[in-house]
């Protein structure tokens, strides 16, 4: 970051210096979520310098960045939920239940 805008005064950055800082780090390869994270940490520090009235607007606001792509949502089958319906392999989980007599961290009994 410093080498795009940590030399400038803050009230010098404008939404399209942080723009280029930002398609800088998309063509030097930083991920979706790396630059995310860096125009986060930027954005918040101008949200914070509006409140203290050391500048007026935020330049991160008015950028593009990179979207992170969620990954798809894979759902079960009706065989896979048969399967795991199955008796046979709900008593493979038993082992994952509390004993009768095991205790929490407070001392408690469970029941």
């Amino acid at each position: 970051m410093i080498p795009a805008i940590g030399h400038l005064p803050v009230e010098a950055v404008d939404p399209a210096r942080i723009q280029h800082w930002i398609d800088t780090m998309r063509r030097d390869g930083l991920g979706p979520r790396m630059i995310g994270n860096c125009t986060r940490v930027v954005g918040s520090a101008y949200r914070q310098a509006i409140l203290l009235q050391i500048v007026r607007t935020n330049p991160v606001a008015g950028t593009k960045r990179p979207s992170i792509r969620q990954p798809a949502i894979q759902t079960w089958t009706d065989t896979e939920m048969t399967g795991f319906r199955n008796p046979q392999y709900i008593g493979a989980f038993a082992p994952l239940q509390p004993s009768p007599d095991a205790h929490d961290a407070y001392g408690l009994t469970h029941t």
